[in-house]
């Protein structure tokens, strides 16, 4: 249907709120099994008439339409933190998409040193590609971040909620927790938001994306969940596109 476009990514989930409601409700332990039984379950799917006779489920031989271009279906990109995550998806031969969350560039380079523990533990041949998901904005020359950053802080208390408790959702919305109260409160100080993230000018962003690359990035994924206005948030994305990519479109190309 996307002409061999498209690449699935996949997780083992985070949210207490969503485990409660996901088929009866899902113990968040049991989360990682069924990620591992999953994994190879969707190559045989894609490959056609495979039955599966697993722990968490058995089902007689089946077919997933329409079929993939490839036979091996589509690229598939596994999100981790967890060290058993990271082995999950090498040995089924899946890229891995790591999201630092809070934590300074220090975060990167520990999840690097899982990718290529994992990789060297398994040793099947084969070498995945690692995306870093990350928080950005890209501002106009001159332009004060104190309010893009207070706009993160807000934002930030709906996740908190969601990630660190049972949340409180009304009507689809969720409710807003400051998350200076979080376990995670010391990270979401102004100067720390503007620390650990990547903001700043495109000419600043095209510099820490160098830090990133360096350490073995090889996608950088623009989280845009600010908190800002729609408007605030198209102009970062078009400095981004017009001013950062072009930095890169070459050496992707070669």
């Amino acid at each position: 249907m996307s002409g061999g476009r498209l690449e699935l990514g996949i997780g083992r989930g985070a949210y207490p709120y969503e485990f409660a409601r996901m088929a009866g409700g899902i113990p968040p332990e049991i989360a990682r099994e069924q990620l591992g039984e999953l994994l190879p379950a969707l190559r045989g799917l894609w490959a056609g008439d495979y039955a599966h006779d697993g722990t968490m489920w058995k089902f007689p031989s089946s077919t997933s339409t329409p079929r993939p271009l490839d036979p091996a279906g589509p690229p598939l990109w596994v999100s981790a933190r967890h060290p058993d995550v990271f082995r999950l998806a090498v040995e089924n031969r899946a890229n891995l998409m790591v999201a630092p969350l809070m934590k300074g560039f220090e975060e990167v380079v520990s999840l690097r040193e899982r990718v290529d523990a994992a990789t060297a533990e398994v040793d099947n041949g084969f070498v995945p590609e690692m995306m870093v998901l990350r928080n950005t904005y890209v501002s106009a020359e001159g332009e004060d971040l104190t309010a893009a950053a207070e706009a993160y802080r807000r934002d930030s208390g709906t996740f908190e909620n969601l990630y660190s408790t049972n949340g409180k959702v009304e009507q689809g919305w969720v409710e807003y927790i400051d998350p200076s109260i979080s376990e995670s409160r010391s990270e979401y100080t102004v100067e720390k938001i503007l620390e650990n993230l990547v903001f700043g000018t495109s000419a600043e962003v095209v510099e820490q994306l160098r830090a990133y690359e360096e350490v073995g990035t090889d996608v950088y994924l623009y989280d845009a969940s600010l908190g800002m206005s729609l408007e605030e948030e198209l102009a970062s994305i078009r400095r981004f596109g017009a001013e950062v990519i072009p930095h890169y479109a070459t050496a992707k190309e070669n």
